[in-house]
């Protein structure tokens, strides 16, 4: 009969030592991790903002649709090229340094996307219209932040093929004209914000394929 090995192991520091040890242990290899992949994160994220926004109802009618003829967006100018992309240069990826303590672990990635004033959509070149009398219309301004209020009095969309600015529509008198409540928006729900419901678990999915 074999005699059972015994092991004694003595340890030096105190539990409360042990454990910050243990944490900035295990802290120490977040932030190595997160380094190394904060960029690849950061490129398959604007990857996943672009395929979103493609598809959104609204940049599908601002290109050939309902939007385009409301807005009297000229048929020349594709303007939701320009409004992607400017949305995909505002996704940041910061690394925040991982602390371990008493309570828990701080730090890891702060994911950033289109700041709240919108001033990267509403100063782009194609974000107006000038109408023939040279009158300015916001339409981008209208879409994503005036919600259901009326725009404009006395005047409505007529819509018909081969009319108008956009050859989908023009103005005609009588009636009033707001941005349809199927697309409009506000500053805290719009097409942009639409967009990424839902997303949430395949924004994980990029973290958690890049942190192995």
């Amino acid at each position: 009969m074999t005699r059972a090995l015994r092991v004694r192991i003595n340890l030096k520091d105190d539990v409360k030592t042990i454990e910050r040890k243990l944490s900035q242990g295990i802290a120490e290899q977040f932030n190595n991790k997160l380094r190394l992949s904060v960029d690849k994160i950061k490129r398959d994220l604007k990857a996943l903002v672009r395929d979103l926004l493609k598809v959104s109802p609204e940049i599908q009618s601002l290109r050939n649709g309902e939007l385009r003829g409301a807005f009297g967006i000229p048929k020349e100018i594709d303007p939701t090229l320009e409004i992607i992309e400017a949305i995909v240069a505002s996704v940041d990826v910061e690394f925040k340094l991982v602390r371990g303590g008493r309570g828990g672990f701080s730090g890891g990635l702060a994911i950033e996307i289109q700041p709240k004033d919108l001033s990267n959509l509403l100063n782009l070149p194609n974000a107006k219209v000038v109408t023939e009398k040279g009158t300015a219309l916001p339409w981008l301004k209208w879409l994503l932040t005036l919600g259901d209020k009326i725009i404009i009095t006395e005047f409505e969309v007529e819509y018909k093929d081969g009319s108008g600015r956009s050859g989908l529509a023009s103005m005609s008198e009588g009636g009033t004209f707001r941005v349809n409540p199927s697309f409009s928006g506000t500053e805290e729900n719009n097409f942009i914000t639409r967009a990424f419901k839902g997303s949430e678990n395949r924004i994980s999915r990029i973290i958690r394929r890049h942190m192995g």
